[in-house]
C-alpha cells in the first residue's frame, strides 16, 4: 500500500519509514457489511461499510506496554464510490498520549488492567460501559 494513500485512511504503510520501526503491524479489514438508507428521492440505497484497523505497540512512561488502535471506516456508495471516511489516526502522538494517561487514571481503572507488564482490556468492559451509563442517567 502506498504511504499516500495508507495516509488518507490513517494508517501506517508497511513501505514507510515509520513502519521499519517494528512498532506497527500490517492494516487489517475488521469487517466488510452492507447498510441500507433512504436516499434523497426516497429510493432504498445499499452502500458498504468497511472496518480497517491497523495497531501500534508502544512503551508507556512506566516502561508498561501499551497497544493503540486505529484505521479508518469507510463507506463507499452503490458504485464503489467513497461517501465517507471516518478516520482515527493510529500514527497521532497526541492521541496515543490521551490513551495512556486514561489507561492511567481512575476513570481507564474499569476498563483497562495493567497485567505482566501490559495494559489489557477488563473481561467486563460492556458490563462496565453498561453500569457507567445506567449510574450518570439516574435509576431507568
Amino acid at each position: 500500500m502506498p504511504p499516500r494513500l495508507a495516509s488518507e485512511f490513517s494508517l501506517v504503510s508497511p513501505q514507510s519509514e515509520a513502519f521499519q520501526h517494528g512498532e506497527y503491524q500490517l492494516p487489517i479489514v475488521e469487517s466488510i457489511r452492507s447498510a441500507r438508507r433512504v436516499g434523497p428521492d426516497r429510493q432504498m440505497v445499499f452502500d458498504t461499510v468497511t472496518e480497517v484497523v491497523q495497531s501500534r505497540q508502544v512503551r508507556g512512561p512506566d516502561r508498561s506496554r501499551v497497544i493503540c488502535y486505529g484505521g479508518s471506516t469507510i463507506i463507499l456508495g452503490p458504485r464503489g464510490e467513497v461517501r465517507f471516511v471516518i478516520r482515527k489516526r493510529v500514527d497521532r502522538e497526541e492521541r496515543l498520549a490521551e490513551q495512556i494517561e486514561f489507561m492511567q487514571s481512575e476513570a481507564g481503572q474499569p476498563f483497562w488492567a495493567l497485567k505482566a507488564g501490559e495494559f489489557k482490556p477488563t473481561k467486563n468492559v460492556a458490563k462496565c460501559l453498561c453500569l457507567r451509563a445506567f449510574n450518570s442517567e439516574g435509576s431507568l
